[in-house]
């Protein structure tokens, strides 16, 4: 209110506690309701900001390598290597799987295809006919009836399951890869145990081949 120079400004109380709550930071917060995040931790500065911006903009560029990665071996290499040396945010690690395996609706992490491409029990067979070169995937002049056939296809598609997990569990924060990496233990052992089920009937479907072969030839 307007008063004589020599005397004091009158300002009522209503208008103190007013100017009090506006320099108040925690004053709109108690408005809100108790289920919202009410406490203000830390003010952050631009700076700050600005070089998580940089930050970001640098793990982002680091992950689009995963391109060049060609092989399983390769991939898996760049994600260990990623997700523990870069130790990059938990939003980069989900873009670096979703990359390179691209979600799509109703599909299993197991289903999808790698870069949107190739599925990955293609990529699966394509990686153990370079490492061990099964006669089952390269050799043509075989002839496999329906149950084999299907048999191995079947392995194939459960491979699937474990190493996309394997994928999927280096791009979780570090107690969940933790957790998931010893349920890949079990995973891989009941897998190995398959694989070896899988090889001694191969073994003795080809070994009948060549003596049906063999036979055939030897009457003619």
């Amino acid at each position: 209110t307007p008063t004589d120079d020599n005397s004091q400004l009158n300002i009522s109380q209503t208008l103190l506690t007013d100017i009090s709550r506006s320099f108040d930071p925690y004053y709109n917060y108690r408005q809100l309701p108790p289920a919202f995040n009410r406490f203000i931790r830390q003010l952050i500065f631009p700076s700050f900001v600005y070089k998580s911006l940089v930050n970001i903009c640098q793990q982002l560029r680091k992950m689009l390598e995963i391109n060049d990665k060609r092989t399983l071996k390769q991939s898996f290499e760049f994600f260990l290597e990623y997700s523990t040396h870069e130790k990059p945010s938990l939003f980069i690690r989900s873009l670096l799987l979703l990359s390179y395996l691209p979600s799509v609706q109703g599909c299993l992490l197991s289903s999808r295809k790698i870069f949107g491409q190739i599925s990955f029990a293609e990529q699966v067979k394509c990686e153990i006919r370079s490492f061990i070169v099964p006669p089952l995937l390269t050799l043509k002049s075989i002839s496999i009836d329906n149950e084999t056939l299907s048999c191995s296809e079947n392995f194939f598609q459960r491979a699937c399951v474990p190493f996309s997990n394997l994928f999927y569990s280096l791009c979780n924060n570090h107690a969940r890869t933790r957790e998931k990496l010893s349920n890949l233990l079990e995973e891989f052992s009941v897998l190995q145990d398959e694989s070896e089920k899988l090889d001694q009937w191969l073994h003795k479907y080809l070994i009948q081949q060549i003596v049906q072969a063999n036979l055939s030839t030897a009457n003619a």
